[in-house]
């Protein structure tokens, strides 16, 4: 004999297991049995839902505090975490059949047994988002319990209390950060105050510098500079003015008997002359400073412009006028000798005095300004050379104010967006935790599932059902082909002897075909229902799973008669 090894194919498989399939059968449907009888002794589990939802007001939605965003990211552990679960433990009172002490505490077995109880309940624990967004959050809090009363209760402590230490959280985080930025733009307030006093003493021990505008202390120079030269010239004319009216005047002291000194009418028409003309043309300095400090302002259009020209010209004129004047008066003066007198009127001689001392009082008042205006302007240059000290002194101060004038409005912004969320929350207007949905009282167990079961005995029923067949065919060492022959114990084979079939042969072929084969396929697959009915009651229907129990025989019939019977009301309807 010799072993020749060939190669199997699924096809080759498949023929054995048709070849076989009683046995493919009774293997497939035996495993499937034995699975759902075991399943029953599987501990069933209960599954509680609790739903609910955090809710930001649009009335409160442009608020920029987003006081729930940080609680969102430690939920998961807020709502499984050691503490929360220890608390609906000690809220259940799941703790009295645990050892305690004398003192009423547990004992360190009954702590152990504590932690054990606790971490089996957050394995039961799942929470998860079915909805995030910036304004509304859906949390789902599940708990799976082998007892049905804790798969409903304990979901519901953990979602209320979660939502009352996530108020009591919100409240006081925002009574928090209001004590906080209330502090902060209070030392704002008080740190603005501090600065703009010394802004303004600043100014005061700076007077004069402008420092606020570069240019202001140089326009400040530049006008004393121009009143200055105004009032020297206006100096030299009072001197020429003085020295022609003293010129006329002859020799100054005379004795008491001496005749009065007299002034003809043409030379005192000269003097009033040469006096207007010193006015107008302090007057047309005077215009012309004006006109330039408009238009730096406005245009020549304006009317304030334009009213500056025209006086301008009106005092030009006037000047033009008063020199024509004073050349046709000149030719007219008599000459004077030394010690000569020309005859005038007492009046005339009046006016002349008092010319006289007008040009001398307003030539010492000039001469006094002059001095002034010389001593001021040495100060403004002095100021000058530290200007650039005192402007960056000046602006460090000021960019400081701005500066702190801008963070208080930053904290002011934050401190009334949190005042406002504070106040919408008392009234809970901004930011709302509601349970959607309460986990309800569970009649059926979530776990095992019934699809799970029945699958699983159905494909590893298959599967055994496979293996038990090609275990018995491998086992098998029958001959059934001439080439399994030829290839087993290596010889040519030469003829073939039919099967003998006698009539009692026949008859228990038949027999077992006929009757035994279909009697056990149908006991086979009575039983598989059965045990489908079963597990089905078992996992969806427990009240009627305790009535098959008690009395399988009455309650196959009972529900059998009444389907037969809707089927029948059916039929004839």
């Amino acid at each position: 004999m010799s072993n020749v090894s060939e190669t199997r194919t699924l096809r080759d498989a498949l023929r054995v297991v048709f070849r076989r399939w009683p046995l493919f059968l009774v293997g497939a449907s035996v495993f499937a049995v034995t699975v759902i009888y075991w399943a029953h002794e599987w501990p069933l589990s209960y599954t509680g839902t609790a739903m609910f939802e955090r809710t930001l007001e649009p009335a409160a939605a442009g608020l920029k505090v987003e006081e729930f965003s940080p609680l969102k990211r430690t939920l998961i552990q807020r709502l499984r975490g050691r503490e929360a679960v220890e608390k609906v433990i000690e809220e259940l009172e799941l703790t009295k059949g645990m050892p305690h002490g004398p003192d009423g505490r547990l004992t360190e077995d009954g702590e152990m047994e504590k932690q054990e109880l606790v971490e089996k309940f957050r394995q039961g624990l799942k929470v998860t988002f079915p909805v995030q967004s910036e304004r509304i959050d859906l949390v789902s809090v599940e708990f799976t319990h082998q007892a049905p009363d804790l798969a409903q209760k304990v979901p519901n402590l953990l979602a209320g209390n979660y939502i009352t230490w996530a108020y009591a959280k919100i409240r006081t985080g925002l009574e928090s950060n209001r004590a906080f930025l209330e502090k902060q733009v209070r030392n704002c307030k008080n740190r603005i105050v501090a600065l703009e006093a010394e802004e303004n003493l600043f100014k005061m021990k700076n007077a004069g510098m402008f420092p606020e505008d570069p240019d202001a202390l140089q326009d400040r120079i530049s006008e004393i500079r121009t009143n200055l030269e105004t009032r020297r010239l206006q100096l030299k004319r009072v001197k020429e003015e003085l020295a022609q009216l003293e010129s006329l005047s002859g020799t100054a002291t005379e004795t008491k008997d001496a005749p009065e000194p007299e002034v003809t009418s043409i030379e005192l028409e000269y003097v009033r002359l040469k006096a207007d003309l010193q006015d107008l043309q302090v007057r047309l300095l005077d215009l012309n400073d004006q006109l330039t400090a408009a238009q730096l302002e406005y245009t020549n259009r304006h009317p304030t412009v334009r009213a500056l020209l025209d006086n301008i010209s009106f005092v030009k004129a006037k000047i033009k006028l008063t020199e024509t004047n004073i050349k046709v008066v000149e030719p007219k003066l008599p000459p004077r000798a030394k010690g000569q007198r020309s005859p005038a009127s007492a009046a005339e001689l009046a006016s002349y005095r008092a010319a006289l001392a007008r040009a001398q009082s307003e030539g010492k008042n000039l001469t006094e300004e002059v001095e002034r205006l010389e001593k001021v302007l040495g100060e403004y240059n002095d100021r000058q050379k530290t200007y650039p000290v005192v402007r960056q002194q000046y602006l460090r101060i000021v960019n400081d104010i701005k500066e702190q004038r801008g963070e208080t409005l930053r904290w002011e912004t934050r401190y009334n967006d949190v005042r406002m969320a504070l106040e919408t929350q008392e009234a809970q207007l901004h930011t709302r935790l509601d349970i959607l949905q309460t986990a309800q009282k569970q009649f059926r167990p979530s776990s095992p599932k019934l699809a799970a079961i029945l699958g699983f005995a159905f494909v590893g029923g298959l599967g055994f059902g496979t293996a038990l067949v090609l275990l018995f065919n491998f086992l098998d060492r029958s001959i059934r082909t001439t080439e399994e022959a030829t290839d087993y114990f290596n010889v040519p084979v030469h003829g073939v002897i039919g099967e003998i079939v006698t009539s009692r042969s026949k008859l228990k072929k038949r027999v077992r075909r006929w009757v035994v084969m279909p009697a056990v396929t149908l006991v086979i697959l009575a039983v598989l229902a059965l045990s489908t009915l079963s597990i089905t009651l078992w996992l969806k229907a427990p009240e009627k799973f305790e009535e098959w129990r008690s009395a399988p025989v009455s309650f196959v019939y009972d529900h059998t008669v009444t389907l037969m019977d809707n089927i029948w009301q059916r039929f004839r309807s």
